[in-house]
């Protein structure tokens, strides 16, 4: 191998070491009970919604309408997670069933 092959190789692996490094260096607690509580309500929502549009009920406009209001509240639930290390704090999680109801 040449100069330019060798550091070729070595960039290719600092950035994919960096990478990995970035991605860990993150810690996101998917798997928190709070978390998980409003994720499971959020998935059974959005399955409401279709439901409810496969059937007639409510028009495909208003589904959408729904659908955009719920993914609000994922990415509300993700930005505050976010910031607490992937833990959404009591004041959060309340905050975020009363949107949810």
């Amino acid at each position: 191998m040449n100069v330019v092959q060798k550091t070729a190789a070595a960039l290719i692996l600092a950035l994919a070491t960096a990478g990995a490094g970035a991605a860990s260096a993150e810690p996101f607690a998917v798997a928190h009970p709070r978390r998980a509580e409003v994720s499971e309500r959020l998935h059974m929502e959005h399955a409401r919604i279709e439901a409810a549009r496969r059937t007639g009920r409510i028009s495909p406009r208003k589904a959408a309408y729904l659908h955009r209001k719920v993914m609000k509240i994922g990415r509300e639930a993700r930005f505050e997670a976010r910031k607490d290390h992937g833990v959404l704090t009591r004041h959060h999680f309340r905050k975020l069933n009363r949107e949810e109801n």
